[in-house]
């Protein structure tokens, strides 16, 4: 069966030294003969980058803030431990591509790039006469995990296979192949436990996930920072709340951060915050209720 493709994918998921591209189209071109959508599509965005699609968890990293001093080099920024989260938190998206051309430039940390109005709002933070420029950090062992966890899913995905008896011979698979592949549920990424996670599944579900403990703002900024509100706009809120008196009623909110939530409301109205006016109503409201411990 040396000619069976998915035994070929095996072989070449199971080397580390094996172009990650090369593998994924391999596994791409086994998903589309297999009609198998989701894991397709899982290949397509890993080849093509995820744009604003939703990330798997283990393209989700933490990295490190630095101030760059002309005099000493990179030297830690310290910020409140509340924000850290917020600013430190990263979501990888360029293709699998992008990160292994990244990896074979020399050195061991890369800078990621921060938003003007990011790096503004960090700059202010800082209580010294010159202001020094923040850099988020990550290093080489965080980029090659989410390589390796690709191989890892691709080689499981194509042991589950061997199991199944879907080998195919060269380039094709039998009728009774297919018919197997596509009555199986394990093919669904999200089921695929221990293997893949919750890889459609990477952003908080405001619904039922989340998790913003009463009088804790740590928790509320993380839940804002997964719904896109930027780290400026987190940082007027805590303002905010530190100006207002403390709410006894839902939806009746103290003076500033009813302000607040108006600002946010134009923004997603204008697109400046990518997302639906309802959504964001709710999303604020339901959050700082939360908050408040008044849900």
């Amino acid at each position: 069966m040396s000619d069976s493709i998915v035994l070929q994918l095996q072989s070449l998921a199971g080397d580390p030294n094996s172009d990650i591209e090369e593998l994924l189209n391999k596994a791409l071109l086994v998903s589309r003969k297999l009609k198998i959508k989701k894991f397709r599509k899982w290949c397509e965005l890993e080849l093509e980058g995820y744009g604003d699609k939703k990330l798997p968890k283990y393209r989700k990293i933490k990295g490190q803030l630095k101030a760059f001093n002309p005099q000493r080099g990179l030297i830690p920024f310290i910020i409140p431990d509340e924000l850290n989260e917020v600013v430190t938190s990263l979501s990888i998206r360029q293709s699998v591509g992008d990160i292994r051309n990244l990896l074979m430039q020399e050195g061991n940390s890369f800078q990621y790039l921060i938003n003007n109005q990011a790096k503004n709002a960090l700059m202010n933070l800082q209580d010294r006469f010159v202001q020094l420029e923040p850099r988020i950090m990550v290093y080489r062992p965080q980029l090659m995990s989410i390589c390796t966890r690709v191989r890892n899913i691709i080689y499981n995905w194509s042991l589950q296979l061997e199991e199944d008896g879907i080998l195919g011979k060269g380039f094709k698979f039998t009728k009774k192949e297919k018919e197997v592949a596509m009555s199986v549920n394990h093919f669904n990424i999200q089921n695929m436990q221990g293997v893949v996670g919750t890889v459609s599944g990477g952003t908080i579900n405001q619904n039922n996930q989340m998790n913003i403990k009463g009088m804790d703002f740590d928790s509320l900024a993380k839940h804002l920072a997964d719904n896109n509100v930027a780290f400026s706009d987190i940082q007027s809120l805590k303002d905010a709340i530190q100006h207002d008196a403390t709410p006894t009623e839902p939806n009746r909110f103290g003076e500033k951060v009813g302000g607040w939530i108006s600002t946010m409301m134009g923004k997603a109205a204008n697109g400046t915050w990518d997302i639906g006016i309802a959504t964001a109503g709710t999303l604020l409201a339901d959050s700082l209720a939360k908050f408040y411990g008044l849900a």
